[in-house]
């Protein structure tokens, strides 16, 4: 969009596909632009029109429902409006999320030939299930209760993983003693900080995988831990197991409780997550095993590896391949308070954590509710009772 349609006489805010999610809206960036008053005429919304996606994820849904006054949609979005009062617009929308995205039943609608497309003339011809209205509403009451329960949570989790990130930058800045602050190759710490290089306080080595191609060293007890698994945690658990007889043939050292894992490798994020280790495991070559001596907490590290996830991948970018190795993890500079501190800052740090990790398994369990009873009502197997509407109402 040139700058000058943006700063037009009297521009108008719009949505663009990136404000179509599934099931809602995500106004909170809107685009403004001039239009003619025929592009006024043929664009504007009116409440229980429903937004469908042409491109990208095609189908994705949502009801407009007049939050934005005078607001128009862009060309990359089908406006769907119902032509009688036997149709619920939401129920439309649910469906289109249950039929895309789980029913597989609209696999060959899009053009493919280069970008997935979903024209007006296809979006016409699909075929939908028309329950009475008061099913359909009753369908409706169900899915949007579950949804909110699961956007709610969803809110929560961000609002935590900013009080946490916050926290950090400040606890791993200033501690919570209000000492004075001193300047280091670090930025500024309290004054009787020290700044150490991780392997002058830590033993810093890695795994061992033993051939995949060998059955019988995977059918065993011992832990292993997967760069995968490696997410932000505290790992009480694992997918794999290795034999005693890969323990011996690969040497591998089985890590105590307490020991950080750093993924130096990995697909997408993984690169540079780390998990504070809560039971005796092995691990992959790909996975960095950190050591705490005795001037290191453990869970302290932990956090701090968490605070400074994104320059870990920046230095596993100095190289010509994307990952980082032990070298860069052996000399990463980190404060070192008197332990007596390290154990107030990590346990202010773990409090904040659980309430994350709790809020992110009740997001979980919200959003696999909601796609299963989603699946459920549009199917046909579980049937709501006519007055369920009214119940909502009421309450």
């Amino acid at each position: 969009m040139s700058p000058s349609a943006r700063m037009g006489v009297a521009p108008r805010p719009f949505l663009r596909t990136a404000n179509v999610l599934w099931g809602r809206l995500d106004l909170s960036t809107l685009d403004r632009m001039d239009f003619d008053a025929d592009e006024v005429a043929r664009l504007a919304l009116k409440p229980g029109d429903l937004l469908v996606c042409e491109g990208g994820e095609i189908g994705r849904a949502a009801l407009w429902n007049g939050n934005v006054e005078n607001c128009l949609y862009q060309n990359h979005l089908h406006r769907l409006r119902a032509m009688s009062a036997d149709v619920v617009p939401a129920f439309v929308m649910y469906w289109l999320q249950a039929a895309f995205l789980h029913l597989a039943l609209y696999g060959g609608v899009g053009n493919r030939t280069t970008i997935p497309n979903l024209s007006g003339a296809r979006l016409k011809q699909l075929a939908i299930p028309l329950p009475p209205v008061s099913e359909q509403a009753g369908i409706t009451t169900v899915l949007s209760m579950l949804q909110q329960a699961a956007i709610v949570e969803e809110r929560i989790v961000a609002a935590l993983k900013e009080l946490k990130a916050a926290a950090m930058a400040k606890l791993f800045r200033e501690g919570l003693r209000g000492e004075p602050l001193k300047d280091t190759e670090i930025g500024e710490i309290p004054r009787r900080w020290g700044v150490r290089h991780l392997a002058d306080v830590a033993r810093v080595s890695t795994g061992t995988t033993p051939a995949t191609d060998r059955a019988d060293y995977y059918n065993g007890t011992i832990p292993f831990v997967k760069t995968a698994e490696i997410n932000d945690n505290i790992l009480a658990a694992t997918k794999s197991a290795v034999s005693e007889e890969a323990v011996r043939q690969y040497g591998l050292k089985i890590y105590p409780p307490g020991s950080v894992l750093l993924a130096m490798y990995g697909q997408g994020k993984t690169r540079a997550r780390s998990s504070y280790l809560a039971i005796a495991a092995t691990t992959s070559q790909n996975t960095a095993v950190i050591q705490p001596g005795t001037a290191l907490d453990g869970q302290f590290l932990w956090h701090y590896l968490l605070s400074q996830y994104d320059v870990l991948r920046s230095l596993g970018n100095l190289g010509h391949l994307s990952h980082l190795n032990l070298g860069y993890v052996k000399r990463l500079r980190l404060p070192v308070p008197p332990v007596q501190e390290q154990i107030e800052v990590r346990d202010a740090l773990t409090i904040l954590h659980a309430r994350y990790e709790l809020h992110c398994r009740h997001l979980t369990l919200a959003a696999s509710v909601f796609t299963s009873m989603l699946q459920l009502l549009m199917t046909g197997r579980v049937r709501v009772r006519p007055n369920l509407e009214s119940i909502r109402n009421a309450c």
